[in-house]
């Protein structure tokens, strides 16, 4: 029989404590990698690309660093 107490705790898993705020930032990587991918095999216009891929990395850096100080401030 399988009781609470023979759960893995946070030390035995190894796993990190996750928050929404990673899913986030890896969705944004995500859709940034994919829109650069289109636009080095020239599926995407220049327009688009100066219109939407620039001004999405830039967020995305933005993003990246506002949620690296926060976690690393968090954590202190």
């Amino acid at each position: 029989m399988v009781t609470d107490d023979d759960s893995p705790t946070d030390v035995e898993s190894g796993l990190p404590e996750f928050s929404p705020g990673w899913a986030v930032l890896f969705m944004l990587l995500g859709s940034l990698a994919t829109l650069v991918a289109l636009a080095a095999v020239g599926a995407l216009s220049a327009e688009f690309v100066r219109s939407a891929v620039v001004p999405l990395g830039w967020a995305t850096v933005g993003i990246s660093a506002v949620w690296w100080a926060f976690e690393t401030l968090r954590d202190r």
